[in-house]
């Protein structure tokens, strides 16, 4: 994806100039060693900006934001020029109502291929909120999340992953705190233990977890170091705190970093991943995909200043690889940007469905590329014999970035609901998954992934193919033994000290 600064740049004379030095010199560095390599492309990267838009005064909308006509002083560092232009950028994309765009969003979103496809909860509320929002509102929001990343240039922070000093440095990075996720979070690293893994983990709580003596001494006795989270706080009465992910990745002391929800579970060691070409080539920052695509109607592609896509699916942050020193350093301002609509989360959520797709849209609104996973995901669970032996999914199994993209992690996202007393060997049966499953095949468009209550188990999840004229594509459901990446999973899974149901 090549995106809108560089493309504006191609339009100049002195642009194409710098293009052709920029080329005869990345092409003679390619011989370097790899560090000092790096170093160069990442200059360079910061250097090929247009400023025609930063010296340009903001649009008129802007104007009870930015009195001046200009980015807030803290933003117009040269330091951070690279993204001064792109935040300038998304300040001057069109800002329109829903009367503007609907009949756009609509063709591009069929309301019928989303019927099936949109999260029931984002279309009972938030829908009606979403066509409300006018372009002042637009502007408003842009904004707020410029002014959030003036606010923290302002006190030091920074920004760009190009400032972080030092060598780089590898890692997981994990989240827990109070007792549900302290267990589940020691079990991931008993098992981590188990599988190989040799990278080290970072926990990162909030300031009013993980205060007792004996949690904190059994996590630092299997290899995790525990952090602090500054800067954020829990939201009292919040069903899920999720705001700290998108500060837990900032803070890590990692420069690369693999996130993991504290009920995702791999299936073998995942250094390679730092290696994948999809993720090289991709930005950086690798991210998978969720069972839900966004309404037409959804405000964010407005807020956004894009069309509606059926290309892309919604993300699944429980497994994020990330790299905060990729696309010239832009990829740390995204998290930023992310960690700025959760810390405005009452109006984010609404259309981001947790933290999930703010860091998809952060990505989008510096317009940066990204890599998704290459496959969809499946669902992993178990034939219900309270339920006729209905397939009841209570994990999202998500693959690897390399061929053959086999299944890696276990996203354990509904295990910690499940009900009915399921013991060792027959929690882990079942996979369902479509047999066609590629990120971007369109017959997905006509698979419904959804949850329901099963007798005796609570929720589950179940893929419905809703079939069209697509040759070769169905719903596949198989044996854990006949899939080699899984087969003895379970017993791994107890023995680390994995557990049923237990949500606190």
């Amino acid at each position: 994806m090549v995106s809108r600064p560089v493309r504006r740049l191609f339009t100049t004379r002195l642009g194409l100039i710098l293009v052709l030095v920029a080329t005869l010199t990345l092409t003679s560095i390619t011989t370097l060693h790899t560090p000092t390599r790096d170093k160069l492309v990442n200059s360079l990267s910061g250097w090929l900006v247009s400023e025609d838009l930063v010296d340009a005064p903001l649009p008129a909308a802007y104007n009870a934001y930015f009195p001046d006509g200009q980015l807030p002083v803290p933003l117009r560092r040269r330091s951070l020029a690279p993204l001064t232009e792109r935040l300038s950028e998304f300040l001057h994309r069109p800002a329109l109502s829903h009367e503007d765009t609907v009949a756009a969003n609509q063709a591009a979103c069929p309301l019928s291929t989303l019927a099936s496809m949109t999260s029931a909860e984002q279309l009972v509320g938030p829908r009606a909120i979403w066509k409300n929002i006018d372009a002042a509102e637009i502007a408003r929001r842009r904004a707020e999340l410029v002014l959030f990343l003036a606010k923290h240039a302002g006190d030091g922070a920074k920004l760009l992953g190009t400032s972080i000093n030092g060598p780089s440095k590898r890692g997981i990075v994990l989240t827990a705190g109070n007792g549900d996720t302290v267990l589940r979070v020691a079990m991931l690293l008993r098992h981590l233990r188990r599988i190989g893994s040799t990278l080290p983990v970072e926990v990162v709580h909030f300031a009013d977890e993980l205060t007792d003596s004996k949690y904190r001494a059994e996590l630092e006795s299997l290899g995790a170091t525990l952090l602090m989270v500054h800067g954020v706080a829990k939201t009292p009465g919040m069903w899920k705190n999720y705001q700290i992910k998108a500060m837990a990745m900032i803070q890590t002391s990692f420069t690369e970093m693999i996130y993991l929800d504290s009920d995702n579970v791999p299936l073998r060691p995942m250094d390679h991943l730092f290696d994948a070409p999809v993720y090289a080539e991709g930005g950086r920052a690798a991210f998978w995909p969720d069972i839900k695509k966004d309404h037409s109607d959804n405000a964010i592609w407005r807020i956004v200043g894009e069309t509606c896509t059926l290309k892309e699916w919604t993300f699944e942050s429980g497994q994020i690889v990330f790299d905060k020193r990729g696309n010239g350093g832009a990829n740390l301002a995204a998290l930023w940007i992310a960690a700025g609509m959760l810390d405005n989360h009452e109006f984010w959520f609404g259309m981001c469905g947790g933290d999930k797709d703010t860091y998809r849209w952060a990505m989008r609104i510096l317009d940066l590329p990204y890599a998704p996973a290459p496959r969809w995901v499946s669902a992993l669970g178990i034939a219900n014999e309270l339920d006729k032996n209905k397939f009841c999914g209570h994990t999202m199994l998500q693959h690897d970035l390399v061929p053959p993209f086999p299944p890696l992690f276990v996203h354990a996202n509904l295990l910690k609901h499940l009900q009915g007393g399921l013991s060792r060997g027959r929690v882990f049966t079942h996979v369902k998954r479509m047999a066609q499953d590629g990120y971007d095949d369109q017959s997905l468009n006509n698979v419904f992934f959804y949850v329901y209550n099963g007798p005796g188990r609570g929720m589950c999840t179940d893929i419905l193919y809703q079939a069209g004229d697509e040759v070769g594509q169905s719903v596949l459901v198989v044996p854990v033994s006949e899939v080699p990446e899984i087969e003895g999973f379970e017993d791994a899974w107890w023995d680390a000290g994995g557990r049923v149901g237990g949500w606190s």
